[in-house]
């Protein structure tokens, strides 16, 4: 972890995101990149049918003028050792960002999982569950004002797949720098049933196989894996969640949904994404 995004709509909650992510990076001696997407309204002209229109440079200028400005009070309001970088871009939050992770070879996102004022949806919504779908680094999503001390048990929830290297290696760096616990989780459900024997031998076997250090498996049944999980990390007084995503999208995310994205909904603590290659 080198590079560490911070998108932001400079809300309260976005802020907070910052914060957690200088911490992470000071922790991990990364640099920071803090990005403001400039999202004017779209207009359209309709004499030759309908027709986007360029947004108009002025205004373009303007808003960038006044976000360099809110930038200048943030780096104020949050004097640090890590080098932090601003930055504002005119373009679709969800692609824009896309580009800057691949332009700037961004390899960590922190945001937070709510907004406010015009970019509100970009937080909250179908925008920042895209954002954990489509990225191709992983997302940490922080739920407000969240201490990096404070995290000191993860839970890894799994369905123990072969051929995870690049995630757990991920994972294991993440709880290495958050030096944290780490529960992994198989959730027993009617659709993918297991008995408890055999569940602990795979749980046994998977931590063997990627080496896993301060650990504990665990095995629970419920009928649902998403409120199994949430059940589940409730009881431990859980503090993180890391999930693996598929990265549907389409007719195929209509149809089987995203447990990440349903945890992400019901959960008030930080819950770090990696999309599945």
């Amino acid at each position: 972890m080198k590079r560490i995004l911070v998108p932001t709509d400079f809300s309260v909650a976005s802020r907070s995101s910052l914060k957690f992510a200088i911490e992470l990076a000071s922790r991990a001696q990364a640099e920071v990149f803090v990005l403001h997407m400039v999202v004017l309204p779209l207009l359209q002209e309709t004499t030759f049918g309908i027709q986007p229109i360029p947004a108009d440079e002025q205004e373009l200028q303007k808003a960038t003028k006044a976000a360099n400005k809110v930038f200048e009070e943030i780096r104020k309001q949050f004097p640090s050792k890590v080098e932090v970088h601003f930055n504002t871009m005119h373009d679709d939050i969800v692609s824009g960002m896309q580009v800057f992770i691949k332009e700037m070879g961004i390899d960590q996102i922190v945001m937070s999982m709510h907004g406010s004022g015009d970019l509100e949806e970009f937080f909250i919504g179908s925008t920042a569950e895209k954002i954990a779908r489509v990225s191709s680094v992983p997302v940490l999503s922080i739920p407000g004002d969240v201490a990096l001390e404070s995290i000191r048990n993860i839970v890894f929830p799994s369905n123990l797949a072969p051929d995870q290297d690049d995630l757990i290696k991920d994972l294991k760096d993440l709880q290495r720098m958050l030096h944290a616990k780490l529960h992994v989780l198989l959730i027993n459900t009617p659709v993918h049933f297991c008995n408890e024997r055999q569940a602990q031998e795979r749980l046994e076997q998977f931590a063997k196989n990627y080496s896993l250090c301060d650990f504990t498996i665990n095995f629970r049944s419920h009928q649902f894996e998403s409120s199994g999980i949430i059940e589940f990390v409730n009881e431990i007084h859980g503090d993180m969640v890391a999930m693996a995503t598929h990265g549907r999208s389409g007719l195929a995310h209509l149809l089987k949904g995203s447990i990440a994205e349903k945890v992400l909904h019901k959960i008030d603590y930080p819950i770090w994404t990696w999309k599945l290659k």
